[in-house]
């Protein structure tokens, strides 16, 4: 396993802290693990609070794909 990958679920950890909604939608399954991985950087904005529910939620309703290219 690459580092790289190892270090994957403690991003998603922390990501998770900032946004509470992700980490439900990722337990619960409404979100692959490459779907909740693409919203990280987002999430990591300091400004991007109000909207972290937002991105979540159209994140469970489009492909892969086309998050990656809306993030």
């Amino acid at each position: 396993m690459s580092p790289r990958r190892a270090q994957a679920p403690l991003r998603l950890e922390r990501a998770g802290e900032l946004s509470p909604e992700l980490r439900a939608a990722f337990r619960s399954g409404d979100l692959s693990w490459v779907q909740a991985h693409s919203l990280v950087p987002v999430l990591e904005l300091e400004h991007s609070q109000p909207w972290r529910a937002a991105w979540v939620a159209h994140a469970a309703e489009i492909s892969v794909r086309r998050l990656e290219d809306d993030v």
